[in-house]
């Protein structure tokens, strides 16, 4: 049954809120006593600019209508393991009301006794080929899979939250849980050492295009694709094209959001001019992270094997 309290009205906070239900897996009945809020502040961290280490003010929540919400549901085993029961908040939209702030389609309250949540969320709510897991042996080994579209235009720079630690705050309603977001791909523009209305396009053949996200692994290896040593058969290449303007000029629509990764050893980048011809560098072993900007600078007036790709800063 669905307890049906009005969910508590908490500045710059989302509300969300979940109650027990009668369902047969579950240990434990639900509690008479009143079920407590569940309440989160938010939080975003910013883009690097890879070039110079400006800040790039697209990180308020404001910019932000919806996020997708998700919370598994843990029970703790003799062993003092977690094990995964299902949902409590699944596929959940969370959008601002006419006031400002966070709501759901409906209230959610904490489990009751010894159950436990843990959370994820992320922005925009509606991701091609983003796959989100049915299981997990453990909250922290929750596993994601992305395939980032090759078109450009249509990538999307995705914002993730997550918690690995069960939490239940039923005796502490006024205690809130953290949502941090996080941009958790690279994005990557392609600039010359000068403008060249000849050049048609940019291609980065034989790159990763797909690979498992592991959000509560440490950095750099949230992404299967930044380990050197990769040998995760979900992670798939692909290749990439930019085009340009008849101007020479890069349309920001052509500025890529990718998987983070190292480029494999035998990727490389292609530039295609308007007469129909091609110039092929080698762009093997090219590191492009999350959460920052990265310019490939390409330069024709000299003759290299490589472009330049500069290094993000913090």
């Amino acid at each position: 049954m669905r307890f049906n309290y009005n969910p508590l009205s908490i500045l710059l906070c989302i509300l969300i809120c979940s109650c027990s239900t009668d369902r047969e897996e579950e240990p434990e009945a639900p509690d008479t006593a009143q079920p407590s809020a569940i309440s989160f502040t938010t939080e975003v961290e910013f883009m690097t600019e890879a070039a110079s280490g400006r800040s790039i003010d697209i990180n308020s929540m404001y910019d932000v209508d919806m996020f997708k919400l998700y919370a598994p549901l843990w029970v703790k085993s003799y062993d003092e393991k977690y094990r995964f029961m299902y949902y409590e908040i699944e596929n959940e939209d969370v959008s601002r009301g006419s006031d400002g702030e966070w709501t759901t389609s409906q209230p959610y309250y904490w489990p009751t006794g010894s159950r436990s949540l843990t959370f994820f969320a992320y922005a925009p709510t509606e991701i091609a080929e983003w796959e989100i897991p049915t299981h997990a042996s453990a909250p922290d080994s929750v596993v994601f899979h992305y395939t980032a579209p090759t078109n450009p235009a249509e990538q999307h720079d995705i914002l993730f939250a997550s918690s690995d630690i069960p939490i239940n705050y039923s005796t502490t309603p006024t205690k809130r849980v953290e949502l941090k977001f996080a941009h958790i791909l690279a994005r990557v523009k392609v600039e010359f050492d000068s403008v060249y209305p000849e050049v048609a396009s940019v291609t980065f053949r034989d790159i990763w295009g797909s690979s498992d996200f592991m959000p509560f692994k440490e950095e750099p290896y949230k992404w299967t694709t930044e380990d050197a040593n990769n040998q995760n058969e979900n992670s798939t290449r692909a290749s990439y094209t930019v085009q340009f303007n008849e101007d020479g000029t890069l349309p920001e629509s052509q500025h890529m959001n990718i998987i983070p990764q190292l480029t494999p050893g035998d990727a490389t980048l292609e530039v295609a001019f308007r007469d129909g011809s091609t110039r092929t560098f080698k762009f093997g072993y090219k590191t492009f992270l999350s959460r920052a900007v990265t310019v490939v600078k390409v330069h024709l007036k000299k003759t290299i094997e490589t472009p330049v790709v500069s290094s993000p800063h913090s």
